[in-house]
This record gives structure tokens, C-alpha cells and sequence, in this order.
């Protein structure tokens, strides 16, 4: 996955406890991540080296399992902004969830646009074909008779 500078900081943020002191359990659980923290940095200097722009920062690819999708698509905020407007929180979570689930909801809506489409030309066929033998439907019988 691509993320931009920004993006790649917050997940680090997140990562190293969301600013909190870090004690205790939680450190050794922080600890576990040693190794996607490092991905993230490695990351970041990437993305840092290929900046020419300042005002529009670079991206780096970063690898994730479907497990580290899972757990950063829990701990990342639904929206969070560096002070720069830019919303990365909701952008990354995004990324994440496509990640993890685009491919398959892109293919259900194919699929669902797909059926769409052929019941709504066997509709179009249905109508084209009508015999009359429903002209008089919801009418008085009576009314009809000869």
C-alpha cells in the first residue's frame, strides 16, 4: 500500500501508544510491533528521500498482513488532522480497509451491477413481448363483457 508522510506518521503515533506514557503490559505489548515499527520507518525515510516538494509529500510502499490491517483499522482514529487540514486519519483508514476488503466489495458490486443489468433487460424483453393479456387487469369484469 502507498502512504503519504503524514499517513506513515500517524500510523508510528499510533504505534507508540498514541502519545501516552507507556508503561507496564502495555509497553510489552508495544514492543510485539518492533517490527512493523521499523517497516513504518523505513517507510518514512523513503518517502523523506523522494520529498522534492515540501509542500506535497512523497509516498513509500508499505507491506502490512492482513493481521496488522486488522489491528490498525481498530487502533487508527477515524479522523485526524496534523494541523495541516487534511483529514489522513479517515484517508489511511480508508487505505486500510481497501487493503483488506476492496478487491472483494469491488468484485460483489461487478457482480450486483452485472445482475442489475440482466434483470433489467429481461424486464425491458418481458414488456416488449406483452400480448394484451393483461389490458383489462384490475378492471370490473362486468364492465367487460360482451
Amino acid at each position: 500500500m502507498r502512504l503519504q508522510q503524514p499517513e506513515l506518521w500517524l500510523v508510528d503515533w499510533v504505534l507508540c501508544g498514541q502519545g501516552e506514557a507507556v508503561t507496564g503490559d502495555k509497553l510489552g505489548a508495544l514492543m510485539e510491533w518492533s517490527e512493523i515499527r521499523e517497516r513504518v520507518w523505513r517507510a518514512q525515510l523513503a518517502a523523506e528521500l523522494a520529498t522534492t516538494d515540501p509542500t506535497h509529500p512523497a509516498e513509500a510502499d508499505l507491506e502490512l498482513s492482513k493481521t496488522e490491517c486488522e489491528q490498525l483499522l481498530a487502533l487508527l482514529p477515524t479522523t485526524f488532522r496534523w494541523g495541516t487540514g487534511e483529514d489522513v486519519g479517515f484517508a489511511l483508514k480508508r487505505q486500510v480497509a481497501l487493503e483488506m476488503w476492496g478487491a472483494d466489495e469491488s468484485e460483489k458490486h461487478k457482480v450486483n451491477a452485472a445482475l442489475a443489468s440482466i434483470f433489467s433487460e429481461e424486464g425491458k424483453d418481458a414488456r416488449s413481448t406483452d400480448d394484451g393479456a393483461n389490458t383489462y387487469a384490475g378492471q370490473n369484469p362486468a364492465a367487460n363483457a360482451a
